[in-house]
């Protein structure tokens, strides 16, 4: 967003500047230190006949080619240039009536804020590097919304949620059953402290519902269409209210791998055409996705979103279910989280289930940042896929999985890096 602004301003004092005063968006340069600096220019676009980049570097006895020439800037938007500029540069380009813009370049940061001390699961997700340590909160967490889910609702679909926990700062709440959302498992709390928490989440300002369909650990499709009738009545509700930014169901279980329900995938179908987010768990058979439930109504097959596991070094893991079901993967070996033993409690787990709730906190996260997201989980699946890093993961899987590794938008390591020198090769070529 820095960089956009930058952008835009450049551009109203190039399109500002009326014909008769071309000079509005030059700096005029009063230092006599012949030091080369960098500058950025943009030609005027009012002139009779426009400038051409070629002939202002000729005149400067330049070619893009030069090496303190940094960058061509052709396209229908603007013209330009930047350049390591010397006194002579700069005193011709200033007086140059085919010069609209010439200003210092300026140092740009990405609009990146970071929490440190977090487990390697939410440094993955947006930089698909492998760095960090397997166990600890030794990695960085990078993220360009400040709202972080705030105003989001996740609706923990698993053994309940333990609400007391300090790491939720007061955000979980008991959702269903009227009875009492209570986990006495551990692994619905987990899971909610991966997609939720202050410290081991990705959304640490959303709101998390607890939904209690697997008391101990163990369910029927029944109990879990319960919950899901759960959450989408209170997204309705929330709705009617004006109150709703967005809902998400987390689901982070898996009937026997092929003994599918027709009936709970019909409930998943049902909830994301009410306009609730799904997100499921690949299963951990290591076989085909589409053999189990939910996930069979992910990936290229249904409109939740099925997330497979990867471990510390990118690759898929052992116990991941794979194939056309699966839309993206997420970090699920030894993944640090909240759990039961106390209101600091912490557990390391492993499994699809630690992974989807990454995806989950992204869904929310977004939800909170773009509204017209939040309502239309098709084009939020859309994005997730078309931000996920491809090439970053390895490992063996079935056909039909794209190997797409999630990622909340803020891509800052190689998958940065490698845009970066695409952006450059196409000012090269334009």
């Amino acid at each position: 967003m820095q960089f956009l602004y930058s952008l835009l301003f450049l551009l109203a004092l190039a399109n500002a500047a009326p014909t008769s005063n071309p000079r509005l968006g030059v700096e005029q340069d009063d230092d006599d230190d012949d030091t080369p600096m960098e500058y950025t220019v943009l030609l005027n676009p009012d002139q009779p006949t426009p400038p051409e980049i070629l002939s202002v570097l000729a005149d400067l006895e330049l070619t893009p080619e030069s090496e303190n020439v940094y960058e061509i800037y052709n396209n229908s938007a603007f013209r330009g240039f930047s350049v390591n500029a010397n006194k002579v540069h700069r005193t011709k380009l200033a007086a140059m009536d085919s010069v609209g813009v010439l200003e210092k370049t300026v140092e740009l940061t990405l609009a990146v804020e970071q929490r440190g001390g977090v487990p390697w699961g939410l440094e993955r997700i947006t930089t698909g590097s492998n760095g960090g340590v397997v166990r600890g909160l030794q990695s960085t967490y990078q993220f360009d919304d400040g709202k972080l889910g705030q105003g989001a609702d996740i609706y923990i679909v698993d053994t309940g949620v333990y609400t007391e926990h300090t790491n939720f700062g007061g955000r979980a709440t008991p959702g269903w059953p009227s009875s009492g959302a209570t986990d006495e498992d551990g692994h619905g709390t987990h899971v909610a402290g991966i997609a939720a928490s202050n410290t081991y989440g990705v959304a640490s300002k959303a709101n998390i519902i607890g939904v209690r369909s697997l008391a101990g650990g163990s369910g029927t499709s029944s109990t879990v269409i319960g919950g899901l009738n759960y959450a989408v009545q209170r997204h309705d509700q929330k709705k009617k209210d004006g109150t709703l930014v967005g809902s998400v169901i987390s689901m982070s279980l898996s009937t026997p791998y092929g003994q599918r329900s027709s009936t709970f995938t019909q409930a998943v179908n049902a909830a994301v055409k009410a306009g609730v987010h799904v997100v499921v768990a690949a299963g951990n058979d290591g076989q085909n996705a589409c053999g189990v439930s939910p996930a069979e109504a992910g990936g290229s097959q249904g409109p939740a979103i099925a997330v497979g596991s990867i471990g510390f070094n990118n690759t898929v893991s052992d116990f991941s279910n794979t194939g056309p079901c699966v839309d993206v993967y997420a970090p699920g070996e030894q993944i640090i989280s909240t759990y039961i033993n106390g209101p600091q409690a912490t557990a390391y787990l492993s499994g699809t289930s630690m992974a989807a709730p990454y995806v989950t906190g992204i869904v929310a996260y977004e939800m909170a940042r773009d509204p017209k997201l939040a309502q239309d989980p098709a084009a939020m699946k859309a994005w997730i896929k078309n931000n996920a890093l491809k090439g970053v993961v390895g490992g063996s899987v079935l056909r039909g999985d794209s190997l797409l590794l999630v990622n909340n938008g803020v891509s800052v390591g190689p998958a940065m890096a490698a845009a970066r020198q695409q952006l450059a090769a196409a000012a090269i070529t334009a």
